[in-house]
């Protein structure tokens, strides 16, 4: 964010400005209420992470989602939501991941609410500093279960 801004008063020429400490405080608050909006808002299962992977937020559509097995402490959180038989695949991707500080992408089973597994695609990025060490994570989740059960239908029917 710039710390300059720009300032019309006169009419055929521009002064510039550093902003006040006010006014920076009150661009960080916008900038978060619109960061809190987005991730509320968009109907997709948004979180981050810190950078050891531990989660540190979720999103009102995870939250509801995954049900009461949110509030549960966030280590717990994937033996909690992700299947059995896709956890011992995903999980050593994930720690790859943040060894390497590299994009992650998996299609695994998360539970639902209602105890019914679902098939969905994780993606997480991490955000960097200067020199290139992880701050956070943040990822999104996207439930795929039509497609997936879809993509199987057409895939078993043209076997045959």
């Amino acid at each position: 964010m710039s710390r300059i801004k720009e300032v019309t008063s006169l009419p055929e020429e521009s002064v510039y400005r550093t902003p006040s400490r006010e006014e920076d405080e009150e661009e960080g608050r916008k900038s978060v209420e619109r960061y809190q909006f987005l991730a509320e808002k968009l109907p997709l299962m948004i979180w981050t992470a810190g950078p050891d992977g531990k989660m540190t937020y979720a999103n009102s559509c995870l939250r509801e989602f995954c049900g009461s097995r949110m509030d549960a402490d966030s280590d717990q959180w994937p033996a909690m939501i992700v299947h059995p038989n896709d956890i011992q695949r995903c999980a050593p991707l994930w720690t790859a991941s943040l060894q390497e500080g590299k994009a992650y992408e998996v299609e695994l089973r998360i539970r639902r609410a209602d105890d019914v597994y679902r098939w969905c695609i994780t993606r997480a990025a991490p955000q960097k500093d200067a020199l290139g060490r992880v701050l956070a994570w943040f990822g999104v989740t996207i439930d795929v279960h039509e497609l997936k059960l879809a993509a199987l239908r057409n895939s078993s029917a043209s076997s045959v």
